[in-house]
């Protein structure tokens, strides 16, 4: 073989080329790749090329996040409820209120979803009011064009706070915050504040007469163990334990006369709660569910996967915040998902196994519109109440099983009224009012059956009293409502909790000539007559006519 044979094989092989003293020839990355066998090389080729590596690309991420994605199933949500046993009203009452730090996580730059939780559930309930249930914001350094809206807010509220870090998620600001809470929360002791400062937002307020025992979890290495006689005694030493430390509280965990004048002593919150901004919480419903706790070692929530409660929402009592704040493996480890995290750090807590992991399955959920796995409707007592007769062997035939699953019988127990599995959702009827549009996302309403529901006997509870509702009681339902992604859901959502329905009438359907009529509204003359007269105006706009809806709490007459 001669020269320049040797140096063509040469450039094959090695993909280089050879001058004609056989030194090395740089060549570039692009003919180098052209040199391949079997790359395109014309234009069609790699157009054909480019769209098969883009499909195949597509397909592959599509599999990859259907096989990582950990909730292709719907949750049972109706044997959650059903093994959920009712709360103990009676033990409950029995017990003085606890005091609670709750911080929800914010940004700079999410002031309006701020205000619309201060107008809902924390109306009531921010450092200003004096109540032993706070609520507080906490954001990071915020960026220069927001300071000063951030300090006019802070001014105005009192009620947010700014660390002093780089605003992120998983990378140490939930550690921040439960540091942050250690060293300066103090909430006024519920037993020096007057009977009106405790209370929360709500429409219903009755004594109660129900009581039973509550399951408390611990996590070991196969999963979660109910070990129901050390539950008892554990119960028995946390029931005498509270009434003794309610009346004889440690003084250095007071300040007396915090507030000169008032006589209120203020001390350390018995729980500290992290929360999103996207969580409805019931402050009510959290205060009495944490009250009939321990005080100590008590880490509380959501479970998911029996392996860390979930971040919507989480309790943590006051000494487990002490030891976060404290430890020096927190503080080397504030790194990733802070749910997770938060439970790998009980996991090395030295009382570990003494942990009381105590979730809540049943009255913690996702909003019905959102649609995942943790959706359903809103959820009443009244409600679990049917749900926990259907566990009744044979209550519920195979063919309504079956009906309930789409047509899978294992997932009959996430059948919801609301909405179906793996669908967006939508309104069972179209032209409802807007009071109607929110009873019908509760879960086993009238309003929230559809035709098709309706076709196969589905029977909805008619429009019930926020008395009826919660079965006499003023407590026991829904704790926290999730993943509400719009300010919209907030309201709805505060009307569904915090509004008491038997007060407002039923609205009839468009075609009702005796409800709705064409106006002119905005030159109607009876305007002002139909407002002294206390109806309740509502326009519809459709091209250029306006269709006034008129309701008031006397029916309307029909002449």
């Amino acid at each position: 073989m001669n020269r320049n044979s040797r140096r063509k094989a040469r450039s094959l092989d090695l993909g280089v080329g050879f001058d004609d003293n056989d030194f090395k020839l740089h060549r570039s990355w692009h003919s180098r790749l052209s040199s391949f066998k079997y790359l395109p090389t014309n234009r069609y080729s790699i157009t054909y090329a480019t769209i098969g590596f883009l499909i195949f690309a597509l397909s592959l991420t599509k599999f990859l996040m259907w096989y990582l994605n950990p909730d292709k199933n719907p949750l049972p949500w109706r044997t959650y409820c059903q093994d959920t046993l009712s709360f103990p009203h009676e033990l409950a009452d029995s017990l003085a209120p606890v005091t609670i730090l709750v911080g929800v996580m914010s940004i700079d730059r999410s002031a309006e979803r701020r205000n619309v939780i201060r107008q809902t559930y924390a109306r009531k309930a921010s450092p200003r009011d004096g109540t032993h249930v706070q609520v507080i914001f906490f954001i990071a350094r915020s960026r220069p064009s927001l300071r000063h809206a951030i300090h006019l807010e802070q001014e105005t509220f009192g009620d947010l706070v700014v660390l002093d870090m780089k605003e992120n998620m998983n990378s140490g600001k939930t550690f921040e915050f439960f540091n942050w809470a250690s060293k300066h929360a103090w909430i006024p002791d519920p037993a020096t504040l007057p009977s009106h400062l405790i209370s929360y937002p709500s429409a219903y307020n009755h004594q109660d007469t129900n009581a039973y025992e509550r399951i408390i979890q611990q996590p070991n290495e196969d999963g979660f163990d109910v070990k129901l006689d050390n539950l008892r005694k554990e119960y028995q030493r946390g029931y005498q334990r509270d009434h003794h430390d309610i009346n004889n509280d440690d003084p250095s965990q007071h300040i007396s006369n915090y507030v000169p004048g008032t006589g209120v002593k203020y001390k350390r919150p018995d729980f500290v709660v992290k929360a999103d901004d996207d969580s409805f919480i019931i402050l009510g419903e959290l205060e009495r569910h944490l009250r009939i706790l321990p005080k100590k070692l008590v880490y509380w929530g959501y479970l998911i996967k029996n392996r860390f409660m979930g971040g919507q929402a989480y309790a943590l009592s006051f000494d487990l915040v002490e030891w976060i704040a404290s430890n020096n493996f927190t503080r080397g480890h504030q790194i990733g998902a802070e749910d997770n995290l938060t439970a790998r750090w009980m996991k090395h807590h030295p009382k570990a196994n003494e942990i009381n992991w105590v979730s809540e399955r049943c009255w913690i959920y996702n909003h019905p519109r959102t649609h995942t796995v943790y959706s359903h409707g809103f959820l009443f007592p009244s409600e679990v109440t049917r749900v926990k007769e259907e566990a009744i062997p044979g209550s519920v035939s195979i063919d309504e099983q079956i009906r309930r699953g789409q047509g899978n019988r294992n997932h009959s127990e996430a059948y919801s009224t609301v909405f179906k599995w793996g669908k967006e959702y939508e309104e069972p009827r179209k032209h409802l009012s807007v009071v109607d549009r929110v009873a019908a996302l509760v879960e086993g309403a009238d309003e929230s059956l559809n035709s098709e529901e309706k076709k196969h006997g589905v029977v909805g509870l008619p429009r019930q009293s926020l008395s009826e509702r919660y079965e006499g009681r003023p407590w026991g339902g829904t704790i926290i409502v999730h993943f509400i992604k719009r300010h919209e859901w907030f309201y709805e959502t505060a009307l569904a909790f915090l509004t008491d329905w038997s007060l407002i009438p039923h609205s009839k359907p468009i075609a009702s000539k005796n409800y709705w009529t064409k106006t002119n509204a905005l030159h109607n003359k009876d305007d002002d007559f139909d407002r002294q007269r206390g109806y309740r105006l509502i326009d519809i706009t459709d091209g250029a006519d306006v269709y006034r809806f008129r309701t008031s709490l006397e029916p309307f007459p029909t002449n």
